[in-house]
């Protein structure tokens, strides 16, 4: 495997690597070193990312890279995609938008797993650190919509969430149910917290 040297980082726009010696495109396995800073290693086929490779993106940070299919300089197939705070997409792309079964795991723990559409994911499963666990409608990575809540101690609430807020609990038919991901983050102003039915987290 070809290995950029510290001196060869320095430099803007370097490749090293295979060649179509017919056209002098890259084309084959090889390093670019990008004017941004970005590094890709990987595959090259008419002068483009396509293939497996694994792209850098700010190499002064070197943090958060892709590692996975390209096709046409684009993240295509699947994939794995590493961010600065350490939170992990893996799961399929087209067109550098997520795009098909996904897992999303968040630095805090916590876990999204489902069908991913043009870069959001509109119903699947969110999974809790503390054992808990939602599946249902999803928006902005906050439970959104229809959708079902387990707890780890059994407890099962269904209804219609808004922000990651139960607002309407469909069994019970009670409006406006407190609900909260923490306990300490409850409205404890609102009617149904004076009543004890708050489903802290």
């Amino acid at each position: 495997m070809l290995v950029l040297t510290s001196t060869e980082k320095q430099k803007k726009n370097y490749y090293e690597g295979e060649v179509n010696v017919e056209t002098n495109h890259r084309h084959g396995y090889g390093i670019t070193q990008m004017s941004n800073g970005d590094i890709y290693r990987g595959e090259y086929r008419n002068d483009k990312r396509n293939g497996y490779g694994t792209y850098i993106y700010d190499t002064s940070m070197n943090e958060e890279y892709y590692e996975g299919h390209f096709v046409n300089n684009k993240r295509d197939g699947y994939g794995i995609y590493t961010y600065r705070d350490k939170s992990v997409y893996s799961g399929w792309w087209k067109e550098n938008l997520k795009e098909g079964a996904g897992v999303m795991t968040y630095a805090d723990g916590i876990v999204i797993r489902g069908t991913f559409y043009e870069g959001t994911i509109k119903y699947g499963e969110i999974l809790f650190p503390n054992g808990a666990k939602y599946i249902g409608e999803i928006e902005s990575s906050l439970m959104h919509g229809h959708g079902t809540m387990y707890y780890a101690d059994g407890l099962k609430i269904f209804g219609k969430f808004v922000n990651d807020m139960l607002v309407i609990n469909e069994e019970n038919d009670d409006i406006g149910c407190c609900f909260c991901l923490a306990n300490d983050g409850c409205d404890k102003n609102c009617e149904e917290y004076e009543r004890g039915i708050c489903y802290g987290m």
